[in-house]
């Protein structure tokens, strides 16, 4: 009865190892998925924050060229 006792108990280990490891490869297998579409979404939100600051900096070269030409028109009616 010890024996077959033992031979279960190897073979539950056994078992549980294998178990484990399959956890542990799939828990693996499935990160790098999940933090190549989080890298995406990081570069995503970079690139559309770079958009948003070149509009600004165009709009603002606008506003600066016409209180320019604003400051223009003053002075020349000032004359």
């Amino acid at each position: 009865m010890t024996s077959k006792r033992l031979k279960y108990d190897v073979w539950f280990n056994i078992m549980y190892v294998l178990i484990g490891a399959s956890i542990g490869l799939i828990t693996t297998l499935v990160q790098p998925d999940n933090a190549t579409k989080y890298i995406e979404e990081l570069h995503k939100s970079a690139s559309d924050r770079d958009e948003r600051d070149d509009n600004f900096q165009k709009r603002l070269t606008d506003m600066n060229t016409i209180i320019l030409e604003l400051k223009n028109e003053l002075d020349s009616s000032k004359n």
